[in-house]
């Protein structure tokens, strides 16, 4: 069967390439699955009674109005040579239709006065609620007025267009770069084939169909996921979401829109064209999925070599020939190709052929932290013989080594650390990395030899679900033979025991990130929409995020992973083994990974390929995945599972105590651990109605912060209360939420820093990035307002830090940096609550590059809550890092500084253009002799207080000590004009700083001392 897989995808490279001439429409649609072999404990068919449906203190209300028809369609526009057909479209649901026939739906002279104007790339929901059919679905509990039924019906999407005057007499190509779930595609009266999956390309030759100087008409029928499950909708009474259920079973899809324990049931699954739809001219020959592989002979960087291979396909029935050009960064190549009648083939460049493919002084791509994420831009173009271009082709690359140092199983029992090199295996053929399920000795149907094995070993076999994941840490093996491979290096490595540590360029990164369990609820993912969560994920010093379970999968997030630097640990589909289906289609997922592949494999930000969330696919599956990653990839690993095998197990998902992160979590490479992450009063009254804000309640269940399970409102609370005290409002609570969030992430990576390369390499946090507004796992809100988590972890994640442990109150510093920092200061200055110096201590060390340095204990006050100030300083006293910590012997000690009183912080700004947008500057200063705690700046609107989103602050949620000033920046996207800036925090009273005025001049740039205005009431922020 697995060959069989196999054979069928490398045959074709899009999923729509040809059609069989005698394929039905509506033939090769997905069945539902009635009646599922596996006995998985998340069934999705958990029916809700009415009295649990959760219940807001305000009317729920559909508020929202239709909009009416635009007079004119929107036109398509040219990107390069391409025309994108991402305007003009419109949209209905097939039963609303009396004749839902393609046919005739493709053709002009369509009465489309009841049809939406659709919005492409986008879901059928993003349509219906811009065109004011529902309400924002992420407000309160408007996701209950949309209707159960989006899942259960199919759509047409429909647009005219004109083909222009220079596509005639050429190739014309409709491509379609991704639907949701299922499609049949007609143009101009004719069917030309069917789509299924989310994540593969369409591609359909309609050079022949296409009418010039005419209307030429595209009509897409979309289906739903033949299996979305029933909707549940969470509630204080009913608890949250059994995380997934019946749509895992269709396979390649966004199977957490069935709902999971942080985001509800989407109630159209996603369901719609939701990505580009081009229409491309080309000539006879086109040129195919490239692919850019660089090689390092590391440890030598000063030279790389980069091999090119691009696919050409010969239409014509005549043989066809030409030139294949290349160029990037001044080096040129080329090379004469003949392509017969009906040909496709491979043509390569390496360095061994083309001498100027050995690039001297390549530009690194690095990780954020580690150096620039350099790109070149390959530039691709096929010139027949009478020289013209057939097609041409843009690849950006990064000239990277990717390589991976783990534990592989012994024949004698015993374990081996190898390092991995996926590009010194091109070419081998022969098989390295054994990591089938029985090697491994994973899953159900090898518990009982599990079991035997650790009652052999002196201990208790697990009683706890299989998905719970108890005892059940394991490692890969290698093939018979494979340790004469080159791209096998044994590591003597005593430290690391069996854990994965990801290398870039011969250097060992410490891998600090965040999961994004899917980019928007809605896949709302064009550039501008995701830029600035990804901008905001490398200004908290994060070098890594996790696509989890491939629900974010597409090119913007990958392009952007390339320019700041993060590397991506990149799942499939699949979500936690027995607790969750497998996909019964096994050829349909891997022809999809085969797509990804593809398309994505030039992507420098791509550090693995991982099975899915938390399993391993069934063993057909599986081994499929290995062979495609082989054959169509060679240079990154293929991670079996996103836990436990060469990792640690997977949360954590809720508050602990503090010194749990840095005792018993810190451990291995862990790709989950999170907390809840409260936001901002600001968000909670955006995000609800003023009547559900206190107490807790059903919408904030609905909003994720459950009642119950991981991230449960008991332990948020009890955390918040034993540190803090109980609160007493929203604005209490989001107050104490923010202190929280900030030392829990710091100590979240500082946890893993205290050890790291000690049996620790990397955490990605559960979760940074929010899919719609949510109440725990984020270090930012889905408006882009980042919380104290984000800035907590930014601290912990500092390149050069220090670094407080608990409770034993170890100063280390922390040099992530591949040099030596010789005759550092590192000073601890311990402070009552009044600002009274209590204790110092410093010591002058060596802080050795890429790893923690210890300097010294602090004897810690006995009684009563302190504060210490930690200092880095080089020598020249240059302050490299400084942090602030809240400690107590008796955590509960630490309501003390609920009395702390409120300070009235003074301030300075001014405003200059920034490339873009603009830039805010300014200084503020702690003028009382009570520390300021937690300071919180906000850029508003001066008019109207509203946040200025999104914005990007060099810091915030900082403290500041008696007579301490802190420069501050602010850069926006969009210029601005009128605005202030407001402060907050724990006991900071709310003031404003004021730009200075130009009175008609230039602005001189100088800082200018402003009193701080009092705020008017009903502009009032709360922190």
């Amino acid at each position: 069967m697995t060959y069989f897989i196999i054979i069928c995808i490398c045959a074709g490279t899009f999923a729509g390439v040809c059609r069989a001439a005698a394929e039905v429409p509506g033939e090769a649609r997905p069945k539902p699955v009635e009646f599922p072999v596996e006995n998985a404990h998340a069934t999705g068919n958990k029916v809700q009674s009415s009295d649990l449906y959760p219940q807001s203190r305000a009317p729920l209300i559909n508020n929202a109005r239709r909009k009416r028809k635009l007079p004119q369609p929107g036109q398509p526009l040219f990107r390069g040579d391409d025309l994108v057909l991402n305007s003009g479209w419109e949209l209905i649901e097939a039963p609303r239709l009396q004749k839902a026939d393609g046919a005739t739906l493709s053709r002009s002279g369509i009465n489309t006065q009841d049809w939406y104007d659709a919005t492409v790339p986008g879901t059928v929901l993003t349509t219906l609620v811009e065109q004011g059919v529902y309400p924002d679905p992420y407000y309160g509990l408007n996701n209950l007025l949309v209707s159960d039924s989006l899942d259960k019906q199919d759509y047409w999407y429909r647009t005219e267009f004109a083909v222009p005057k220079e596509f005639v007499g050429r190739k014309l190509t409709l491509q379609f770069s991704g639907i949701n779930y299922y499609a049949e595609i007609w143009f101009n009266g004719e069917y030309l084939g069917h789509i299924t999956g989310a994540f593969i390309r369409g591609q359909f030759d309609v050079t022949k169909l296409v009418k010039p100087g005419a209307a030429n008409v595209l009509a897409v029928m979309v289906a739903p996921p033949p299996d979305p499950g029933l909707a549940n909708e969470e509630s204080v009474k009913f608890g949250p979401h059994t995380c997934g259920g019946k749509l895992c079973l269709d396979g390649p899809t966004f199977e957490c829109s069935e709902g999971w324990d942080w985001i509800p049931g989407i109630h159209d699954r996603c369901t719609g064209i939701w990505q580009d739809v081009i229409f491309r001219s080309t000539g006879a020959v086109t040129i195919e999925d490239p692919q850019v592989i660089t090689k390092l002979p590391l440890p030598d960087t000063s030279r790389a070599s980069v091999t090119i291979a691009a696919g050409l396909s010969n239409a014509a029935d005549s043989v066809q020939h030409g030139v294949l050009k290349g160029s990037f960064e001044g080096v040129t190549f080329e090379q004469p190709v003949t392509l017969q009648a009906g040909e496709s083939k491979v043509v390569g460049f390496k360095p061994e052929d083309f001498s100027q493919l050995s690039v001297r002084h390549p530009r690194l791509w690095w990780p954020n932290g580690y150096g620039k994420p350099e790109l070149y831009h390959l530039q691709l173009s096929f010139v027949t013989a009478d020289k013209r271009i057939s097609d041409q082709a843009a690849v950006r690359f990064g000239i990277r080594e990717m390589s991976y140092e783990f534990a592989v199983k012994k024949a004698d029992g015993g374990s081996q650390r190898i390092e991995f090199t996926p590009t010194l295996a091109l070419g081998s053929g022969g098989k390295l990395i054994d990591n089938r399920r029985d090697t491994m000795v994973w899953g159900p149907e090898n518990k009982a030899k599990l079991d035997a094995a650790i009652v052999a070993a002196g201990g208790k076999a697990p009683t706890t679900p299989f998905w719970w994941g108890q005892k059940q840490e394991t490692m890969v093996a290698l093939w018979p033979g494979a340790e004469q491979s080159p791209a096998l290096r044994p590591v003597e490595d005593k430290n690391m025991g069996p854990f994965l540590v990801l290398k870039v360029n011969g250097q060992r990164i410490e891998c600090l990130g965040g999961n994004w369990g899917m980019d928007d609820a809605m896949k709302r993912v064009s550039r501008e929409r995701l830029e600035p969560f990804v901008r905001l994920t490398r200004d908290a010093n994060m070098n890594m995020i996790r696509n989890w379970a491939g629900q974010s999968t597409s090119e913007t997030l990958y392009d952007l992973c390339d320019e700041y630097g993060i590397l991506v640990w990149n799942d499939f589909w699949g979500n936690t083994e027995v607790h969750n289906y497998a996909p019964v289609d096994f050829e349909l997922s891997a022809r999809n990974v085969a797509d990804i592949l593809k398309r994505f494999r030039n992507h420098p930000s791509i550090a693995l390929w991982c099975s899915g969330n938390e399993g391993v696919p069934p063993e057909p599956l599986h081994e499929a995945y290995n062979k495609l990653i082989y054959e169509l990839d060679g240079t990154r690993y293929y991670q079996p599972n996103s836990r436990l095998v060469n990792l640690c197990n997977s949360g954590p998902w809720s508050n602990v105590s503090m010194e749990k992160y840095f005792n018993d979590l810190n451990r291995g490479f862990s790709t989950e651990l999170g907390a809840s992450s409260i936001p901002s009063v600001d968000v909670m009254r955006s995000m609800m109605p003023a009547a559900d804000l206190w107490p807790y309640g059903d919408v904030w269940a609905y909003h994720n912060l459950h009642s119950q399970g991981a991230g449960d409102q008991a332990s948020t609370f009890e955390r918040l209360t034993s540190r803090y005290g109980e609160p007493r409002n929203v604005d209490d609570v989001c107050r104490k939420a923010q202190m929280l969030n900030y030392e829990t992430c710091r100590a979240i990576y500082e946890g893993f820093n205290s050890r790291m390369w000690n049996d620790c390499s990397g955490v990605i946090v559960w979760m940074s990035h929010p899919s719609w507004s949510s109440l725990v796992w984020q270090f930012y809100s889905w408006d882009y307002d980042p919380n104290g988590s984000l800035f907590g972890a930014k601290k912990g994640a500092e390149p050069i830090h220090i670094q407080m442990s608990v409770p034993d109150c170890q100063i280390a510093v922390i040099n992530h940096r591949l040099a030596m920092r010789k005759d550092l200061t590192a000073r601890a200055t311990i402070y009552s609550l009044s600002g009274q110096v209590e204790a110092e201590r410093k010591r002058v060390l060596a802080a050795a590059p890429d790893a923690c340095t210890n300097a010294f204990v602090l004897d810690w006050p006995a009684t009563g809550a302190h504060l210490v100030r930690l200092e880095l300083s080089d020598a020249e006293g240059h302050l490299l890092s400084e942090n602030i910590y809240w400690h107590a012997r008796d955590e509960h000690e630490l309501q003390q500084l609920d009395s702390l009183p409120k300070v009235s912080l003074a301030g300075a700004m001014h405003i200059t253009p920034g490339k873009t947008g603009t830039v805010i500057e300014g200084q503020v200063t702690n003028p009382s002799r009570t520390p300021a705690l937690l300071v919180r700046l906000t850029l508003r609107d001066a008019k109207t207080g509203q946040r200025i989103l999104p914005v990007y602050y060099d810091d915030n949620y900082f403290s500041l000590l008696h007579g301490e000033a802190r420069d501050f920046r602010i850069e926006t996207r969009e210029p601005v004009e009128d605005v202030v800036v407001d402060t907050s925090g724990w006991n900071i009273e709310t003031t404003r700083f004021l730009k200075a005025s130009n009175r008609g001049r230039k602005h001189d740039g100088k800082l200018r001392l402003v009193t701080s205005s009092p705020v008017r009431p009903e502009l009032q922020p709360s922190y």
